[in-house]
This record gives C-alpha cells, sequence and structure tokens, in this order.
C-alpha cells in the first residue's frame, strides 16, 4: 500500500555554526546558533523562520560546540514542527 500524506512537500534549509567564548582554567565555552527556514517546496512559499541561540562548557571545546548545537537544535525542533504539521 503506497502512503501519500496530506502534507505539503516541505523543503528545511538553514545555518548552523559555534565558536569560542572564552575559556577559564581547563573549561571552554562555545555559544552555538541554528537558523531555520522551512518552505513549502512547491510554491517557495515560506512557512516558519526561526533562530536558537545556546551556550555549552565542557573540558574539550569541540564536545561544548557539538552540545550547544544539539540542545539549539532540539529547542527549535520543538517550536517549529508544530507550526508545520497542522
Amino acid at each position: 500500500m503506497l502512503f501519500r500524506s496530506a502534507l505539503p512537500d516541505l523543503e528545511f534549509t538553514g545555518e548552523a555554526f559555534s565558536e569560542t567564548a572564552g575559556r577559564r582554567g581547563a573549561l571552554w565555552s562555545v555559544k552555538a546558533r541554528v537558523e531555520l527556514k522551512v518552505r513549502e517546496r512547491a510554491t517557495g512559499k515560506l512557512l516558519v523562520t526561526d533562530r536558537e541561540v545556546r551556550l555549552a562548557i565542557d573540558s574539550a571545546e569541540h564536545v561544548a560546540g557539538k552540545q550547544a548545537l544539539a540542545e539549539a537544535a532540539a529547542e527549535l525542533a520543538v517550536r517549529v514542527l508544530p507550526q508545520v504539521i497542522r
């Protein structure tokens, strides 16, 4: 059986980056920003645009960066998905 969704074909695009915010002793703080746009593919209509910034601290700079990015993306998902899945 073929499943067809009544939802429009959506395109999720955006940008994510992180950078060092500081270091104190052996701890690194990293700030991350995730930006997201959701468009209806057929029409190009912009449905949602949102962004989230998070700060994470860890003893390894790259781990703090990944943690901050993951937390920002998770928060965006909580806010954006209910807006596009109706």
